[in-house]
């Protein structure tokens, strides 16, 4: 018995290393509306969280939109 358990056990890892998992996580596309003074803050922030800025926007003189994208679990404190 104790053989076929450790049969088991390396088949099971053998095709593990074969298989080459990764992990996958959420990402998250955001935009987020700021002074142009603060974009750079914006930017090293997302990019502080793993995150990249993908565009920016201006819309009203002085205010930009900032689009990125970002992992899920590193925007804990961004409000919706």
């Amino acid at each position: 018995e104790i053989a076929f358990v450790t049969a088991g056990r390396k088949a099971f890892l053998d095709a593990i290393e074969k298989a080459r998992p990764i992990v996958l996580e959420p990402i998250v596309s955001l935009e987020v509306l700021c002074p142009e003074s603060n974009m750079g803050d914006v930017a090293g922030d997302l990019s502080g969280r793993r995150g990249q800025v993908t565009g920016t926007r201006s819309l009203q003189a002085g205010t930009l939109t900032v689009n990125g994208l970002a992992p899920l679990s590193e925007l804990d404190g961004y409000a919706a």
